[in-house]
């Protein structure tokens, strides 16, 4: 966040940290859950809202270089992977 242009800070980056705090307090909530089909579609979903707007922030050009935007997406698509293995183990 700290490379953001001034302009989108304080909008985009703020809602992109928000939806990355709500996907992590979804995970921990999953983690000590019995019954966690739920929350693993949950946080199926906010991640696609956080893939999409990733997706938006590069075409602003937010990312002060494309390896910016790629770790930022890497990240995502990885957590993404974990999320759906858990839902597919029926845990």
């Amino acid at each position: 966040m700290r490379e953001f242009p001034r302009y989108h800070k304080y909008t985009i980056g703020s809602e992109l940290r928000e939806k990355t705090r709500r996907v992590t307090v979804l995970i921990a909530r999953a983690n000590v859950k019995k019954e966690r089909r739920e929350l693993l579609l949950d946080i199926r979903e906010k991640l696609e809202e956080l893939k999409i707007m990733i997706r938006i922030c590069k075409e602003l050009k937010v990312f002060k270089s494309f390896k910016s935007y790629e770790f930022a997406v890497r990240q995502v698509v990885e957590i993404a992977k974990q999320n759906e293995g858990w839902i597919k183990a029926g845990k």
